[in-house]
């Protein structure tokens, strides 16, 4: 679910919907070792990551809530601007934690 929103994020922020342009992802099963981290690179518009923040609950509203959802579901997300422009986003899910949730 995490990946679907940030995948939908990028199309609608880095590349004002168009639905042609690159997106990168990668994963990584050995860091951390009980985990997995999913790395996401556009090369869109670049939004610094002090201006991305998930809105408060009573801010909450249909269409805004991907940076809600991945902030639930994921361990850590860390945002960082990309060598040669877009973004670099950063997800980490620790296995043990998701496995207690089922």
């Amino acid at each position: 679910m995490s990946v679907d929103e940030a995948l939908s994020n990028v199309i609608r922020h880095a590349y004002d919907n168009a639905r042609d342009q690159p997106i990168d992802i990668e994963l990584d099963w050995t860091e951390p070792p009980d985990g997995v981290r999913i790395g996401i690179r556009d090369r869109g518009r670049c939004v610094g990551p002090e201006r991305i923040r998930p809105p408060a609950r009573d801010e909450l509203q249909p269409g805004g809530l991907g940076l809600h959802i991945m902030t639930e579901c994921m361990d850590r997300i860390e945002y960082s601007p990309a060598e040669g422009g877009g973004t670099v986003l950063t997800m980490v899910k620790r296995l043990e934690q998701a496995r207690g949730r089922s």
